[in-house]
């Protein structure tokens, strides 16, 4: 991928607006001995942030080292796909969360976030999230809702 300019990153997520937030029921995908899911996503004005949960019970293993070795996510939508940047991660033990900033905000319609982590057995999982849910999650948060209503209007 080309950028004209600097490629975004985490240091781009808006720090002043309270974004709306979509929850997920923890469905994950397994491989033989990982687990993956997604545990939320944060509607802001201009993007995404995807909380991804990775875990590895009973390996012994540098968690980090093997989620930034293989671990990979990217998104299908009805229009251009945003770019997806990691700008963060963290735990310990057998658990890393990481979080990835998505911009831009993503076309109305439906999303199909997956990922691949084939280090681990796990070589496709998908979730599917409908243009309603970030709709609704828009609507929690005062600014993300002001600059979806902009949106709709151009």
């Amino acid at each position: 991928m080309t950028f004209f300019g600097e490629p975004p990153s985490g240091n781009d997520i808006p720090e002043d607006e309270v974004p709306g937030r979509l929850l997920f029921g923890r469905a994950p995908a397994y491989g033989p001995q990982a687990a993956v899911y997604v545990d939320q996503i944060n509607v802001h004005s201009t993007g995404l942030v995807i909380h991804m949960e990775c875990r590895t019970p009973g390996v012994e293993a540098d968690l980090q080292q093997m989620v930034r070795g293989a671990f990979r996510i990217g998104v299908r939508t009805g229009g251009p796909a945003p770019v997806i940047v990691e700008y963060r991660a963290s735990g310990r033990g057998d658990a890393r969360s990481i979080g990835y900033w998505a911009t831009p905000l993503p076309a109305p319609g439906e999303w199909h976030l997956f990922a691949r982590w084939p280090d681990q057995g796990i070589d496709h999982c998908e979730w599917h999230i409908p243009a309603a849910a970030f709709e609704a999650a828009a609507v929690k948060s005062p600014v993300s809702s002001r600059a979806m209503a902009i949106r709709a209007e151009s």
